[in-house]
């Protein structure tokens, strides 16, 4: 698995060609939607990290609160 750059953590991010684009969390493929959803259905960031152990405490973080621009 690569690894990932540390200024990538906590940060989120949309590449084309990338989850159709939509935002997901730097230096992953894991879609923003994703987490806020494990979040909304109550899932703790530990339970989150156990499903996706590459993502730190930062990335749940930062993808809960992230509110797309409009």
């Amino acid at each position: 698995m690569k690894e990932r750059k540390s200024s990538s953590v906590g940060k989120i991010e949309s590449k084309k060609g990338i989850a159709n684009s939509r935002p997901v969390i730097a230096g992953t493929r894991i879609p923003v939607d994703t987490i806020k959803a494990f979040a909304a259905e109550g899932y703790s960031i530990e339970k989150i990290r156990m499903e996706y152990p590459t993502l730190t405490t930062e990335d749940i973080l930062a993808a809960i609160s992230y509110e797309a621009a409009a």
